[in-house]
């Protein structure tokens, strides 16, 4: 707040030093004048054709931005791949997986048979065809 009242009593001095009015010096010259460009059609084609200049011996698809080493490593850093000193994964006990409850197995080839039942009592393409088997 101080500091807004030092400023207004610095802008009230100045107005009145200057007879009222508060008046900005012009800047002052920085150097010769620069020299007006004029960008003709030429120019432009000129540019576009050194565009198509440097895009002629590019490849057709985007170049890699990292060796298959370099990736590797970012992945093992990450925790997405094993580190080459790291023991493999044991395999899981196949006791485990064949140990089914017997209730299971029992609904699954009770659901298997009724699919086939179904199966047997309609033979494919017997289907409703245009009323086909309505009509005898």
């Amino acid at each position: 707040m101080k500091q807004e009242i030092e400023m207004l009593e610095q802008v009230e001095k100045m107005k009145r030093e200057q007879g009222g009015r508060l008046r900005m010096a012009p800047p002052e010259p920085r150097g010769p004048a620069p020299k007006p460009v004029t960008i003709t059609r030429e120019m432009i084609m000129q540019s576009k054709r050194i565009q198509l200049q440097q895009q002629v011996f590019q490849p057709g698809h985007i170049l890699p931005t990292m060796t298959p080493e370099q990736w590797a490593e970012e992945q093992m850093r990450l925790g997405l791949l094993p580190s080459p000193g790291d023991a493999p994964p044991e395999p899981p006990n196949k006791k485990e997986e064949d140990e089914f409850d017997e209730d299971e197995l029992e609904a699954d080839r009770r659901k298997k048979s009724a699919w086939d039942d179904w199966k047997d009592d309609n033979p494919k393409g017997a289907g409703n065809k245009n009323d086909h088997y309505f009509k005898r």
